[in-house]
């Protein structure tokens, strides 16, 4: 392995851990009235996100995996705001994945201008 492609995969790892930390510390309050964080990981270099989250009455956890997400930010002359998309998602719940399916896939979200930041440095 070439020392450039090594120190990139280091880098994308490292990425991926903060990411990590930071995404779970911010979601964990967010999720907090609905159940608890047990997992969520970044693959930048994947680009994807997994979540696993034990909800409030349940017995096992709803695992969620969105890839091929994508941060886009339009031009400060129209606003300069940042939206969220993803190409895929699955969930271990069969309602959770249509629901995913129906009003997350290939939809444009806009983020909050005190998110986009953080998110754009993260991802």
């Amino acid at each position: 392995m070439a020392w450039r492609e090594f120190l990139g995969r280091a880098a994308d790892a490292a990425r991926g851990q903060v990411a990590s930390t930071a995404g779970r510390q911010l979601l964990r309050a967010r999720l907090a009235p609905y159940g608890d964080m047990l997992n969520f990981q970044v693959d930048p270099a994947a680009k994807t996100i997994a979540l696993e989250i034990l909800l409030k009455g349940e017995t096992e956890p709803l695992r969620l995996t969105l890839s091929g997400y994508e941060l886009r930010t339009t031009d400060a002359a129209a606003g300069g705001k940042t939206h969220f998309t993803v190409a895929g998602a699955t969930a271990s719940r069969e309602w959770v994945h249509t629901l995913l399916r129906e009003l997350l896939v290939g939809r444009e979200i806009e983020l909050p201008p005190k998110v986009a930041p953080l998110l754009r440095l993260l991802v």
